[in-house]
Formats: C-alpha cells, structure tokens, sequence
C-alpha cells in the first residue's frame, strides 16, 4: 500500500474512515514505569511539551526523545 509516495505493510497502517486520516502502527513494545521527579523539573517539561506540541498528549514521546538522545551522548556507560 502506499499513501504520498510511502509504502506501508498492510498490518503497520490503519485508515480512521470518519476523520479521513492514516495512523501508522508502532510496532516496537513499550513499557509503562512510574518515576519520581522532582517538581518543578516536571512542570517545566510539561511546559516544553505544550510549547512544543500544543498539548500534553505527547509527553511520552519527548521522555523516550531524551532518554534515547541521553544514551546516545553518554553511551550505555555503566
């Protein structure tokens, strides 16, 4: 299948017919974790992620963002 000149696996795309849009299927595994954060660090990354995309919905995006750009700078040092 492909939409705008990209190919997709028919299992990887769903169509939504009432909002007449694609959303491409992650296939990676994710986990849910609790952390404990202080405070204001917290507020001011939510903050960034309403600067940034208008909502909170995607905070889960920018902390797997900065721990993979974490990893990436310092290595899997242990």
């Amino acid at each position: 299948m492909c939409i705008d000149g990209w190919r997709f696996f028919d299992k990887s795309l769903y169509e939504d017919k009432h909002l007449g849009i694609y959303t491409v299927k992650n296939s990676l595994p994710k986990q849910k974790t609790t952390i404990v954060v202080d405070k204001k660090l917290w507020k001011d990354f939510l903050s960034f992620v309403v600067k940034k995309h208008g909502t909170t919905r995607k905070t889960s995006v920018e902390i797997e963002s900065a721990i993979r750009e974490y990893l990436n700078h310092h290595g899997k040092e242990v």
